[in-house]
């Protein structure tokens, strides 16, 4: 009886292991190894000086979660195909292959826009091809209003009043301030708002204290990381109530560039072997440099820039409020309102989707902020060419002489020299960046060199890898010269052919 139950055993399991489900899910994992191995590559490119041998012998062996997102792809094509039985074996022919390699590639090319290690954010990237959430908390989350969405980039904020807004280069428009504890308890706030009849300090002193620039404060703040929040704001700005934000802790956390791997670069685990889950401490200990942050604004008033009000541990969200970037997103949308010849409201650009979301792990805070100032300095100048320029600012002059040109062609035609000439000295850039305007002005001219070279040279090098400047902008000429202290005067020239039209270039958001 043993015997026979012990035959009938092996036969269903021989059956099952010959199934088209499980030969089909084998299938997607051999793919995934090989076709991860080129992303892992690409991915650390530069960064790590590593082989496409050496990636493929690190995904060699996957991981559980990776093997439930493959074995996904192929539940998935078999649930929306009905007249294939997963449990039979031999229908499967190469055609039905390539639709299931099709699915697979498809969540790969979502992967290699997302920020952090590709091979934690697989499930993800599987779950939006297929359209199934991944995960019961998250899909709880989602229910609840949270917001569970990852955006592949940042916005910048290119519009020129308006640049710094997420910065704390004091400007007549808009900045951000950090205070010491002791100042940040004299300040009263009613709704997100400074009252400064409720604060303890006057209201002289508390502007001078905005426009300070203490670099103990200012040098460890994370103003890409407050730029990834601000772009989820953004996002969901008809949608967030009353001015409160919930964020699903994992989205929160890749927005954020948080490092969630131990040192061999897997999750955490418990002695079970169960991924530890993200403790709420952790992520507000990333966000408490933003704590005695405030936001100041054209008209004077003062915003708290960042509050957090509550973690909801059973849906695994967090919620917080940002006065003061709301109020930025509404003066963007007014101060850029503008009518057109027939009469109608459009917004001019105020915003730049070129930057990549995972640009927020790279450590060179200064680098970021040069990749920036560049990307605003070319979004302002717009796609106009020089000569076309020129003709509308000599009818300009000869109108205000009151003497007449020669006819030219309309701006609107097409110029045969096509060139867009855009320049900025790279004092000014240095200028804007409170951390390395300081280091080079307390540092002996060797070692602010050092600091220029560091700053720009990787610059350059994320205008290449972490933007997508060079696909948006025809034929982008940056001069990748590192200014010195004695050169710093001098202009920063950058030359393209125009702009991608919409068919050529499609932001990724």
């Amino acid at each position: 009886m043993l015997e026979l139950s012990a035959q009938d055993t092996l036969k269903r399991f021989a059956r099952y292991w010959n199934s088209d489900f499980v030969q089909s899910s084998r299938m997607l994992i051999e793919q995934y190894k090989i076709k991860m191995a080129q992303m892992l590559l690409r991915h650390y490119k530069g960064s790590k000086k590593q082989t496409l041998e050496d990636f493929t012998k690190r995904v060699e062996k996957t991981t559980d979660r990776e093997r439930i997102a493959l074995q996904n792809i192929a539940l998935y094509y078999f649930a929306t195909h009905k007249d294939i039985d997963p449990q039979a074996s031999g229908s499967i022919g190469e055609a039905e292959k390539a639709e299931m390699s099709a699915l697979l590639d498809k969540a790969l090319a979502l992967l290699e826009g997302m920020s952090g290690s590709p091979r934690l954010a697989l499930a993800e990237a599987v779950g939006q091809t297929i359209g199934v959430l991944t995960g019961t908390k998250k899909a709880a989350a989602k229910a609840t209003g949270a917001i569970t969405d990852t955006y592949e980039r940042a916005l910048s904020i290119t519009a020129k009043d308006y640049q710094w807004a997420l910065t704390p280069y004091p400007n007549p428009t808009a900045f951000i301030a950090p205070f010491d504890d002791a100042f940040m308890a004299k300040l009263a706030f009613i709704d997100g708002k400074l009252s400064f009849l409720e604060s303890k300090a006057g209201e002289a002193e508390i502007k001078k204290a905005a426009k300070g620039r203490k670099m103990e404060l200012v040098k460890d703040l994370d103003i890409q990381l407050l730029r990834s929040l601000f772009t989820a704001i953004y996002h969901n700005a008809q949608s967030i109530k009353g001015g409160n934000v919930t964020v699903y802790m994992p989205t929160f956390c890749k927005a954020m560039g948080v490092d969630l791997l131990l040192p061999g670069k897997e999750p955490a685990k418990d002695i079970n072997g169960n991924e530890i889950p993200i403790k709420a401490n952790d992520i507000l200990g990333k966000v408490a440099q933003f704590r005695n942050c405030v936001g100041v604004t054209k008209d004077g008033s003062i915003y708290a820039l960042l509050n957090f009000s509550k973690y909801d541990r059973e849906n695994n969200t967090i919620t917080f409020d940002s006065p003061y970037m709301n109020m930025i997103i509404e003066q963007l949308d007014e101060s850029n309102k503008r009518t057109s010849s027939s009469g109608e409201t459009y917004l001019n650009p105020r915003y730049s989707y070129l930057v990549h979301s995972s640009i927020g792990n790279e450590k060179n805070k200064a680098a970021i902020e040069i990749v920036h100032i560049i990307l605003a300095l070319l979004h302002q100048r717009g796609g106009m060419s020089d000569r076309q320029l020129k003709q509308i600012n000599d009818v300009k002059k000869a109108k205000a002489k009151g003497t007449r040109i020669k006819a030219a062609a309309p701006a609107s035609a097409e110029p045969a020299d096509k060139t867009v000439t855009a320049h900025k000295k790279y004092s000014e850039i240095v200028h804007e960046i409170p951390i390395l305007d300081e280091r080079i002005g307390r540092d002996t001219a060797n070692a602010s060199n050092v600091q220029l070279k560091r700053a720009f040279k990787k610059a350059f090098e994320l205008l290449r890898t972490k933007t997508d400047a060079y696909q948006y902008f025809i034929d982008l000429q940056i001069p990748e010269i590192t200014p010195t202290i004695t050169t710093l005067d001098s202009v920063l020239t950058i030359k393209h052919k125009g702009t991608r039209t919409a068919k050529e270039y499609k932001p990724k958001i």
